[in-house]
């Protein structure tokens, strides 16, 4: 195993982690609040043992996360619209931390995903 695929394995496991604690934290809160991110958990487990369909369920779980983030930056900006529109003041305005936030967060993804489809990859879920 390549270490391409040990470090992207890694830090999809660190993410789906990360996202448990979160879902986690939110339900000992009584929140009902389910971050997408927990789904990297069995895909980075799949990834790691080599499974032939673990690329193709990681790639759902990066498109649903897409998704998120797109409809994030819309309703951000239609709200925002909203808010000016109704003429209550806002101290700061939010948009540009949350498309800061959104751009950062899909080049990682991205950057991870795109890992998915290197030679070593391709090796290692081969074998």
């Amino acid at each position: 195993m390549s270490k391409r695929v040990i470090f992207t394995c890694t830090v999809l496991l660190l993410l789906g982690v990360l996202g448990l604690l979160d879902t986690f934290s939110s339900f000992s809160r009584g929140q009902l609040n389910f971050n997408v991110g927990a789904l990297f958990v069995p895909v980075s487990i799949a990834l790691f043992m080599g499974l032939p369909g673990s690329r193709i369920a990681a790639t759902v779980v990066f498109s649903i996360i897409y998704i998120f983030l797109g409809l994030l930056l819309i309703g951000t900006s239609v709200a925002h619209v909203e808010i000016l529109r109704s003429g209550f003041p806002l101290p700061v305005n939010p948009f540009p931390f949350i498309l800061l936030f959104v751009v950062v967060l899909a080049c990682v993804l991205s950057l991870l995903h795109w890992m998915l489809y290197s030679p070593p990859f391709d090796e290692h879920l081969s074998a």
